[in-house]
């Protein structure tokens, strides 16, 4: 397969034709702390605090000038009152999709050379069994399940992503028949959150397990369209049966589709906010390190939860102009798609390094000690 171009994964966003209102970098910094929260999964919103999912909007909070704004109860103030551990400020989590061999080629060696823990949500591409990152339940690992098992042995999270990444057309156009939102049923979806943690299991996965819904599905759903219409990516699209009951029973902690800084003090901790490190689509624009590292910023005078979320990354300097199939050969063919360039990636990692005020660590972690904190 291609590296560049549709993905055969069918990532979020990944070969879409969608064109999304700009990215919540961009706009997150550019409205500082006026903005609302997002207004739609991956719309692009100028999202600054998420709280609660249908807490002021979509998710999240009125804007500064609101009653709930920044300096609102629900605001920064809100989470200002939240306490982090060991006097730490804020948190930040690196959460990263899909098992990319990028990842295990570039950003684990940096995260491990810097002492910084993060989450990695591993899934196959869709329809195949064994030969990506996630094994099945029975065959021996692969060189690459093996690289995988020594990430989480290690101290990453690794997370589940499912097994085949459901996606629909008008998010990911190359997304594989059979495999798209509308080909499951509630019955074939929660079969597959079940068979997923058993693959996970086998390549590290310690419980309790956390999950990343693919491709806005949280918010679009499984299934025949249900009549409701949902705003994904700034487009209007049918929703179906959605699961995230199947999910909150399976899965310790959430992260979801809405854009923005999570509020840790009004969260809901299975469908947590995140802001996106590198693009959505193959039309949007990336993240810069300048915006990346103002939304740092900005979670800090928050007190908030800011989790980051990247597909391929250093894709400008890894081998990615080759065609090797599923071979594991990092060193020599790596695919890779909705990337976040060598000099923001390890801008951000190296940026959170110099800031002993924020708690860098794993979703899992915050996720627990927001649960301990608000006893949920």
């Amino acid at each position: 397969m291609a590296n560049a171009g549709t993905s055969a994964v069918g990532g979020a966003g990944a070969g879409s034709g969608g064109s999304a209102a700009g990215t919540t970098a961009g706009s997150m910094t550019a409205a500082g702390v006026s903005g609302g929260g997002a207004s739609a999964a991956g719309s692009g919103g100028t999202a600054v605090v998420a709280g609660a999912s249908g807490t002021g909007g979509a998710a999240g909070t009125a804007g500064a000038s609101g009653a709930a704004g920044a300096s609102g109860a629900a605001g920064a103030a809100g989470a200002g009152a939240f306490a982090w551990p060991a006097g730490k400020t804020a948190a930040v989590s690196l959460t990263y999709d899909d098992g990319l061999d990028g990842q295990l080629a570039h950003a684990i060696p940096l995260l491990d050379a810097k002492g910084i823990k993060a989450t990695f949500f591993i899934s196959s591409f869709p329809g195949v069994d064994k030969d990506w990152a996630l094994p099945n339940a029975t065959s021996a690992l692969t060189p690459r399940q093996q690289a995988w098992l020594a990430v989480g042995a290690a101290g990453h999270e690794i997370a589940d992503h499912t097994v085949n990444h459901p996606c629909v057309p008008a998010v990911n156009p190359g997304q594989a028949a059979g495999f798209r939102n509308s080909d499951y049923d509630l019955a074939r979806i929660t079969a597959e959150l079940d068979d997923s943690k058993v693959r996970i299991a086998r390549i590290g996965a310690v419980m309790p397990f956390t999950f990343a819904y693919p491709c806005y599905s949280d918010a679009l759903g499984v299934g025949a369209p249900t009549g409701a219409m949902v705003t994904v990516l700034g487009m209007q699209m049918p929703q179906g049966t959605v699961f995230t009951g199947e999910v909150n029973s399976r899965f310790f902690a959430a992260r979801g589709s809405k854009e923005g800084i999570a509020d840790p003090a009004t969260l809901d901790i299975h469908a947590v906010a995140y802001v996106p490190a590198g693009p959505r689509t193959t039309t949007d624009t990336t993240p810069t390190l300048a915006q990346l590292t103002a939304i740092i910023d900005m979670t800090i005078a928050q007190h908030g939860w800011l989790v980051l979320l990247f597909h391929g990354v250093a894709g400008d300097t890894l081998p990615t102009k080759c065609d090797n199939g599923l071979t594991y050969a990092p060193q020599t063919c790596v695919i890779d798609y909705l990337d976040t360039p060598t000099a923001t990636h390890d801008g951000v990692i190296n940026y959170l390094a110099g800031k002993p005020e924020v708690w860098t660590t794993r979703f899992k972690d915050v996720a627990q000690h927001v649960a301990m904190q608000r006893g949920l």
